[in-house]
This record gives structure tokens, sequence and C-alpha cells, in this order.
């Protein structure tokens, strides 16, 4: 799923994540790193701050 996000939908979105790297980019490397479930909380995290809401 994030694949698909990455290739079909993000290139027609603005640039607009505030972060290095983006937030699908950490995704990736969270699932990779630290497996389904804490990939998920993590992610889930960064995007809750990455909007211009955030702390």
């Amino acid at each position: 799923m994030l694949k698909f996000y990455k290739r079909e939908i993000s290139p027609l979105l603005p640039s607009s994540c505030r972060y290095v790297p983006t937030c699908s980019e950490y995704s990736m490397q969270a699932y990779k790193r630290y497996g389904v479930a804490k990939g998920t909380i993590l992610t889930a995290w960064r995007l809750c701050r990455c909007n211009p809401l955030g702390i």
C-alpha cells in the first residue's frame, strides 16, 4: 500500500511534508526496522505531527 502511494498518489500532490526524510520514506524505514506493529505506531505518530496544526 505504501509503495502504491509513493508511486501513484504522491507525484500528484504538492510537496508538503515538513520532515526529512518524508513521512512515506520514514514509514518504510520504520516497517523495515521495527516490524509491522511498532512501525504502524511510529508512522501514525509521525503523520499526526506532520500537518499545519501539529506540534
